[in-house]
C-alpha cells in the first residue's frame, strides 16, 4: 500500500492512473463507468484548460458545471504545486 498522506492532489493522480489504469474510478446512478486512465485525462485536459487561461498559483477560480440540469458549483484553489 503507498502512503500518499505527504503528498499533493497533483503528486498522487499520476502515479494513482499509472497503476489503477484499467479500473473503474467513479460511477454515477445510471451512468457508465469511468476508469482511473478516463479520469486521469479529464483532469489533464482541466489543468491544460486552467494553465492557458493563465491563472496563477493562488488565484481562486469559481467552475460552473451543467449536469443534467442541475448546476454544481466547485471553488478550485490553484495551488504551486499545479503543474
Amino acid at each position: 500500500m503507498h502512503n500518499y498522506s505527504h503528498l499533493t492532489f497533483s503528486e498522487v493522480i499520476p502515479d494513482v492512473v499509472k497503476r489503477f489504469s484499467n479500473y473503474n474510478a467513479l460511477r454515477f446512478v445510471g451512468e457508465t463507468p469511468i476508469t482511473y486512465l478516463e479520469m486521469g485525462k479529464q483532469i489533464e485536459a482541466l489543468k491544460a484548460f486552467v494553465e492557458k487561461l493563465g491563472i496563477k498559483p493562488g488565484d481562486k477560480v469559481v467552475i460552473y458545471i451543467l449536469y443534467k440540469d442541475r448546476i454544481r458549483t466547485w471553488e478550485l484553489q490553484a495551488r504551486k504545486k499545479l503543474k
